[in-house]
Parts: structure tokens; sequence; C-alpha cells
């Protein structure tokens, strides 16, 4: 008799059952607003990324768009209400990205060692800590825009459980 398989539990159940991954739950603490997008209109935005890397519609991070590095390379977002168009860098330049408001030294330094025609998209990146970005899109598309799931282009072939993964979307209590 051939042993007996362990019952799927979690993730696994939920992928055997419906032919896609579930989304991830955030169980950190919120994170600070960045470019006007608030803790959860990011975590949101992280779990759509990480949905569609699960599910093996997004490829995961290999080479740094800054620097080429290919060690500790993951993704980073610009604009939270399209994760699934992240941008793949290292994890040092990541963390200088994202602390170039409070410490312009080391960005710039990034800048000067990595920019060849000055056209590249890093190059664009304000240094305006009150940047926001997230306010500007829905100015200009309506709040429907923070709906990060109903606009994520899912593949057509792929049936989706709408209803218990839509229950699983971080909520949004501000914006």
């Amino acid at each position: 008799m051939a042993p007996r398989r362990k019952p799927a539990v979690g993730r696994e159940a939920f992928y055997r059952n419906h032919g896609v991954y579930p989304l991830r739950q955030w169980t950190y603490p919120p994170v600070k607003t960045y470019n006007g997008f608030s803790s959860d209109e990011r975590i949101r935005g992280w779990q759509v990324e990480r949905w569609f890397v699960d599910n093996g519609w997004l490829d995961r991070p290999v080479r740094c768009s800054i620097t080429g590095a290919t060690k500790n390379v993951g993704f980073h977002d610009e604009d939270y209400y399209t994760p699934w168009e992240p941008i793949q860098i290292g994890r040092g330049v990541h963390m200088a990205l994202h602390q170039r408001f409070s410490r312009p030294a080391w960005w710039n330094r990034i800048l000067r060692e990595n920019t060849v025609t000055g056209d590249e998209w890093f190059c664009s990146l304000s240094t305006d800590a009150d940047i926001d970005l997230a306010g500007r899109y829905r100015a200009m598309h309506g709040d429907d825009i923070q709906d990060v799931l109903g606009r994520a282009p899912v593949p057509d072939n792929i049936p989706i459980p709408w209803p218990e993964i839509r229950a699983m979307i971080h909520p949004l209590t501000s914006s």
C-alpha cells in the first residue's frame, strides 16, 4: 500500500481547490506613506505583486535595474496602483532610494555611479518628500484606481475564485 499523502493545508490547499494561489497576508506593522500611497495602498500593491509572482504571471526579480547586480534583488514600486509592473532593484540601492529624501548624499552617490545617459528611469525620481503621485492619479482617474485587484491584468484563461480572493485583500482604511 502506498504511503498516504498529508492533506494540503493553507496556501497549498487553496491552490489544489482553486488552481491559483491565494493572496498573501501582511503580518508586519503598517508601512510609511510613500509617493502619497498610504500604508494600506502599499500593502495591497504588495499583495497583488506577490500574487502575480506566486502564480507565475510575473517573473521573480533577477537583476538590479540600477546597478546590474544579481544578488539580493527584489521589487520596488513607485506606483502602487500598477504593482504588476514593478522595478527590479538591489536591496542596498532600494534602501537608498527610499531614504533619498532624508539622506540625499547616499542617493546622489548612487546616481553618480550608475547614470549613463541621464535618461534612466531612476534619474527622474523626485527628491521632494511631499510628492503625492497617488493623489494625482486619484484626481485624474477617480477613486476606482485604488482597486488594484479589480484592474489587475490576470490571464484570461485562468478561472479565478474572485469572491474568495477579494475577501483576502487588505482593507483600505485611509487614502
